[in-house]
């Protein structure tokens, strides 16, 4: 007998349908009403062939197996799996012949290498993050009954990184990044630097997502999973204008592979050297973004809504450059009463 549960969600109430083979759970899903909940556990039941093959399967499939299961269906509402594709590909390597059910929380410690002092605790969480999503959905599809990695903890990162161009450092890059052979990085540079976006949501960015009465573009797919207007300067706007497409294709679409985001990560490196910036990387355009407005004197609020961060907390690295602008702001103002 299926055992239905009663959940209290944001989006509102939801019903859990459990299916057991004796005291193992094989199966569940979530419905929106209870009524659907019953007629599909009973339909899942009614069939002894399917719950003799959910029985056999749990907990006893391969992570290589469960993660071919898993790739297709993540890949459904994420535009950039590369990443995901990366590290799945890894964790195969490591744990793929082993049953999930025997992956403990002390066998995913060892492929971390949770006591090696050389892998960098954002590879470590980016490796852990990956496999617990793989065996979340394992959860979720009742092939286990919980995830072992919820019992192995990230490890702290230190990203308050606050390298962004100075005046010179920004106009050398520019003139670079427009001499470049791919003639698509000077705007892509812009984009960055005038929108504060991430380099994902640039590259997956398509010519439909524009405006041209509003000068905006639509991000759908966020790193905070919310979608997100991009407000987009006017001079970068008319640099956009230029290259003006109609249809699906992405703005900075590949070269050699169309359909594809561009790969520039070589043309972006060279123009880094021809402008003679060291110890700088892509992101830190959306840093000097920030930067910029925090020095402009942007409060904090602004930018985390402008940067599209949930959380304020991750905003406060640009506090130090907005306190300075108050300071400046209250001697000048202020300071002249007296």
């Amino acid at each position: 007998m299926a055992t239905i549960v009663k959940l209290q969600r944001k989006c509102g109430v939801r019903y859990k349908a459990i299916i057991r083979n004796g005291q193992r759970i094989i199966k569940t899903k979530v419905f929106e009403k209870k009524a659907d909940a019953r007629q599909w556990s009973r339909s899942i039941e009614g069939d002894r062939d399917l719950m003799d093959k959910l029985g056999s399967l749990t907990g006893a499939i391969t992570l290589n197996r469960l993660v071919d299961e898993y790739l297709p269906r993540w890949a459904e509402s994420h535009k950039d799996i590369t990443n995901q594709q990366k590290y799945c590909k890894w964790w195969c390597d490591q744990l793929g012949s082993k049953k999930i059910s025997e992956i403990s929380p002390a066998l995913v410690r060892v492929g971390l290498g949770s006591m090696s002092k050389t892998v960098k605790p954002a590879t470590y969480n980016r490796k852990r993050a990956v496999l617990s999503s793989v065996l979340k959905y394992a959860v979720n599809e009742g092939y286990l009954s919980e995830n072992p990695c919820q019992k192995v903890p990230n490890r702290p990162v230190n990203n308050k990184r606050r390298r962004y161009l100075d005046d010179d450092e920004r106009k050398r890059l520019l003139v670079a990044s427009d001499a470049s052979d791919w003639d698509g990085l000077g705007l892509l540079v812009r984009m960055a630097l005038g929108t504060g976006a991430r380099k994902s949501e640039l590259l997956f960015l398509k010519w439909s997502d524009l405006d041209f009465k509003r000068k905006t573009a639509a991000l759908a797919d966020t790193k905070n999973g919310e979608p997100r207007i991009l407000p987009i300067p006017t001079i970068v706007w008319d640099s956009l204008k230029r290259r003006r497409k109609v249809g699906q294709n992405f703005i900075f679409e590949s070269t050699r592979k169309p359909g594809q985001p561009m790969e520039f990560k070589k043309h972006f490196l060279l123009a880094l050297k021809k402008a003679d910036i060291k110890n700088f990387r892509f992101h830190d355009l959306r840093h000097s973004a920030a930067s910029y407005l925090a020095m402009s004197g942007a409060s904090l609020v602004e930018i985390a809504e402008i940067l599209g961060h949930k959380s304020i907390e991750t905003t406060r690295r640009y506090a130090h450059l907005s306190d300075h602008h108050k300071a400046e702001l209250t001697e000048r103002v202020l300071g002249s009463q007296f």
